[in-house]
């Protein structure tokens, strides 16, 4: 996850970055902010309020089974225990330099649904791919909400992100 700052009065002196590790067999498909009282940001000091609600990532990952199927999971985590670190002056000319990992300054988070191993999940939701693949993801903190569109299928999954906290796990086929 990089964080780059963004400034009206020229490049930023600084970015954020933390590494996460997805589940097994997992790829990203999309990618949502999510702010539960609509503000979504990673770098809270630059936010035009400096007071903001639980602020969380949402992943929209291809899981690959191991009989060949694939499922859609959209995973919510919450990235404030993440460790970022800052890089200074990232700009060699051309463009911004993201560094690559490097395992011996960085912390590598593991993404999972236990807060024993690693991040926790606080909200997931698996669905089977019947005949086309999920082309748009959607997040609304201030509506509390996510929403899954798959235009093959015509159709439109909504969750409401906020109704049952207790309960982090849904299932939809």
């Amino acid at each position: 996850i990089t964080a780059i700052p963004v400034s009206d009065i020229g490049l930023p002196s600084f970015y954020k970055t933390a590494f996460v590790q997805l589940p097994v067999n997992c790829t990203v498909i999309n990618m949502q902010f999510y702010g539960d009282d609509g503000d979504s940001t990673l770098t809270s000091e630059l936010s035009p309020k400096f007071e903001e609600g639980r602020q969380s990532l949402g992943l929209l990952l291809r899981r690959q089974l191991d009989d060949d199927r694939e499922i859609e999971e959209l995973w919510i985590f919450e990235y404030d225990g993440l460790q970022f670190l800052k890089v200074n002056e990232p700009f060699d000319g051309t463009g911004i330099f993201i560094r690559n990992l490097d395992r011996s300054v960085d912390s590598v988070h593991r993404l999972t649904m236990s807060e024993i191993d690693g991040i926790e999940s606080k909200w997931r939701c698996t669905k089977s791919i019947c005949t086309g693949n999920t082309t748009d993801l959607t997040m609304s903190g201030s509506r509390g909400i996510a929403a899954l569109w798959y235009a093959d299928e015509k159709l439109i999954d909504i969750y409401d992100l906020e109704e049952d906290e207790e309960s982090s796990v849904c299932s939809a086929n």
